[in-house]
């Protein structure tokens, strides 16, 4: 009746997911765990499944230990491109970043995000346009105290190299 749900276990028990996209034609799914395991230090994985979500498998390597997983996106047009957005630590500074593979995780390419730069910023997927794998969107969050305190749209066409602001807003 569509109502009913379970938890898989294996490889998935105790693990925080924080996104799933369909891919196109719902045939597959890629989903992102983001797990803090110490202070500033977390455990992000992207896992896969091809059957309607009975299983899953890992997917790709890992971005670094300093890196909190917020948000995925998968490139309609081509299935080897993921995005991951969130917080890097990397070397002690926090930034709002997006990792990009060109392998279906395999490989990262970090990207700094426009206005990511405070460490308290961070970017959100907002989705990847359905004919173009290098152009996306991410909603730039800042909150203080559960409150929105800036809200800026960005676009990129170029993978993640360069960010357009469309639309922002201060409190």
């Amino acid at each position: 009746d569509g109502c009913d749900y379970g938890f898989v276990p294996g490889d998935l028990a105790d693990r925080y997911f924080v996104d799933v996209q369909a891919e196109p034609g719902f045939q597959s799914a890629v989903a992102l765990s983001s797990n803090g395991v110490a202070a500033d230090t977390f455990e992000v994985n992207l896992w896969e499944s091809g059957d309607m979500g009975a299983s899953w498998d890992h997917l790709g390597t890992s971005p670094p230990p300093d890196f909190l997983g917020l948000t995925l996106g998968v490139a309609p047009t081509d299935p080897n491109r993921l995005y991951i957005t969130g917080r890097d630590g990397t070397e002690g500074t926090r930034e709002g970043v997006v990792f990009r593979s060109d392998d279906r995780g395999e490989t990262w390419t970090r990207y700094a995000v426009m206005g990511g730069e405070d460490g308290e910023t961070l970017p959100y997927m907002g989705g990847v346009d359905p004919n173009d794998a290098d152009t996306f969107y991410v909603a730039n969050i800042r909150q203080e105290m559960a409150e929105i305190v800036y809200f800026g749209l960005l676009v990129t066409r170029d993978g993640g190299e360069t960010w357009e602001i469309i639309f922002e807003r201060n409190k």
